[in-house]
């Protein structure tokens, strides 16, 4: 068996690019390839995490043409939209094997700036020759990689606005002076029309079903307004909300972010409606991250009672006196917003804001019923009905409101054992949703329908063999120990070091792939490792035409291996890039004999 010569270009390109680039940097290859190779996250000469990123796609040749001071290189027109439409900058750098060089270009400001000028046609193309400046080099190059990672996502945003050019026809000027300020009015008057009319497409579209187009419009006016105009940044911010999942923890952190700053600005707009519904958002946005987290620790609490580990559960039962401490503070939010929206005398608002504080006691309820008894939750649900009850008198008239408040009603009644009446109270949502051509909302209420009909009782579970819980499912699971325990992800100490190699180790899929003869096998599991929940120790790889090599993480492992072994081996096999790993499949495959003895000699 041959080895293709693309795969061998395709291997040396990206070897270039992570030498190449800074040691330092981040770069995480994309598994599978669909128009992006490696993301890379800057990291500054003083070893600080950025969370600057670029998208880089490598396109390799043996011998790529140059002309003219140029490199010229051909892509496809499909590949080229997809990088257009990233949200990060995107890097397209050009590697030719025969002189072990690269060359890199900002792929968007080149469309913006220079292809949409030459060619307005290129779209039309099912291909594009792409042409890069010779004396850009991608090891010449770094400071401006990083000076594009950190500004180049306001460039992105910023290039979508674009006003008409022939406004200034319709103005009378007279060659005085004062035709600058009358130009510099209707400019700003121009662009405040624009950004009332992006608002307005934002939330018309979240309405129907948030797409890309509605949140780039917000987003613009967004970042555009923060210093202008806080009446029109906090109507964004608002909008904005919709876009994102509140059970997300990272979307949640960015909902809360938008809710604060929407409220300040609204705030200092004199907008009370306004800052009485992100108020409320806010608290519901904070309330939600930490009924999930009293989940996450009662859950850890149960299995440490279960274990060897019964002693840590005194750290757990304070974490949740430290979790119970936040919540009552976040009374302030909703109190915020109930007096902001009876100050209003707005119906609407004061609707919406009950909703909230409804939906907060409904999250809490759903937190803890796996662990609590219903009667024992019964003040929860009590209070729940009861903010409830107030939001029925006040959303009488309204169908938006109405479908808002039947669709909390059916949660509660779902969660507190009544699935026969949470279904009427969907089908009832739906009604409302449809007058009110919430077209997005009426599609959601199916789907709890749907879920309800299936699963009548949500403390219910069919029971279900390890080999069913798929490897997403084992990771969710890992991540919600490692919230009970406080484990931050994103930081550097040795606990979120080790969390981190541990949860990627729990997936071992892209290592089996590298090669069908790879073998991959845990020595142990540390403390921390079994405190977690995590494969965290050290970790060997072996394959009988190399060797063997230990290491504490699978993909230092790999990378020492494939430098030591893989390189020109004639029994290298890779695996489909749809072959799938699960448990099962590691059990019934086993280690070898040799391998075990290897180990042990490791010992």
């Amino acid at each position: 068996m041959k080895r293709p010569v693309e795969h061998q270009l395709e291997e040396e390109s990206l070897n270039y690019v992570n030498t190449t680039l800074p040691t330092p940097w981040i770069k995480r290859r994309q598994f599978p390839d669909y128009g992006e190779d490696v993301h890379v996250q800057v990291v500054t000469s003083q070893n600080e995490v950025t969370g600057d990123y670029l998208s880089v796609q490598v396109k390799a040749g043996a011998r790529l043409r140059h002309v003219g001071g140029s490199v010229k290189i051909t892509v496809e027109v499909k590949e080229l939209e997809y990088l257009l439409r990233l949200r990060m900058p995107a890097i397209l750098i050009a590697y030719e094997s025969r002189s072990r060089s690269g060359w890199w270009l900002f792929v968007q400001e080149y469309v913006y700036e220079n292809l949409g000028r030459t060619k307005p046609n290129w779209k039309s193309q099912k291909t594009v020759t792409i042409e890069m400046a010779e004396e850009c080099t991608v090891p010449d190059g770094i400071d401006a990689l990083a000076r594009i990672a950190r500004d180049g996502p306001m460039y992105l945003v910023r290039k979508g606005l674009s006003l008409p050019s022939d406004w200034m026809r319709s103005l009378r000027l007279t060659g005085e002076r004062s035709d600058l300020a009358q130009m510099v009015s209707e400019l700003q008057r121009r662009k405040e029309e624009d950004h009332a009319m992006r608002i307005q497409m934002g939330f018309l579209d979240s309405k129907i079903g948030p797409t890309q187009q509605g949140y780039d419009a917000l987003v613009q006016v967004f970042t555009e307004t923060k210093e202008s105009n806080p009446d029109l940044y906090a109507q964004a911010a608002a909008g904005l909300l919709s876009y994102y999942n509140p059970v997300d923890k990272d979307d949640n952190k960015t909902l809360v972010g938008l809710a604060a700053t929407g409220a300040a600005a609204a705030s200092r707009a004199g907008n009370t409606r306004l800052e009485a519904f992100l108020s409320a958002a806010l608290g519901e946005f904070v309330h939600l991250r930490l009924t999930q987290r009293v989940g996450h620790v009662l859950l850890a609490k149960k299995y440490a009672e279960a274990s060897s580990l019964g002693w840590t559960t005194v750290f757990l039962q304070a974490a949740l006196e430290e979790i119970n401490e936040k919540m009552t503070q976040v009374a302030k939010y909703f109190q915020r917003g109930l007096d902001l929206a009876v100050q209003s005398k707005d119906g609407y608002t004061m609707a919406i804001v009950g909703i909230s504080a409804a939906e907060a006691h409904i999250n809490l309820y759903t937190a803890l019923s796996p662990f609590v008894s219903r009667a024992d939750l019964m003040e929860i649900k009590g209070n729940a009905q009861r903010i409830l009850d107030f939001v029925k008198l006040l959303s009488t008239d309204d169908p938006e409101s109405s479908a808002h408040h039947m669709k909390a009603a059916g949660r509660l009644k779902y969660f507190s054992g009544d699935p026969e009446g949470a279904i009427h109270s969907y089908e009832i949502a739906r009604a409302h949703a449809e007058r009110a051509k919430l077209s997005g909302m009426v599609d959601s209420l199916k789907h709890l329908e749907e879920l309800t009909r299936q699963r009548p009782d949500p403390l219910v579970t069919e029971p279900r063999g390890a080999d069913e819980i798929s490897p997403d499912e084992e990771r969710a699971a890992a991540l919600m120990m490692l919230d009970a325990w406080g484990v931050d992800l994103t930081k550097k100490d040795l606990i979120s070091n080790a969390a981190r190699i541990g949860l990627d180790d729990l997936n071992p899929e892209r290592i089996f792939k590298w090669c069908d003869h790879l073998h991959a096998q845990g020595t142990g599991v540390s403390f921390l490792g079994r405190q977690l929940g995590l494969p965290i120790g050290m970790k060997v790889l072996y394959c009988a035409h190399g060797g063997i090599v230990a290491a504490l993480s699978l993909d230092g492992a790999l990378e020492t291996f494939k430098a030591s072994y893989c390189n020109g081996c004639a029994f290298h096999s890779p695996r489909p890039s749809d072959w799938k790993w699960s448990h099962k499949w590691s059990r019934e495959r086993g280690i070898p004999p040799e391998m075990q003895k290897a180990i042990d000699g490791l010992s």
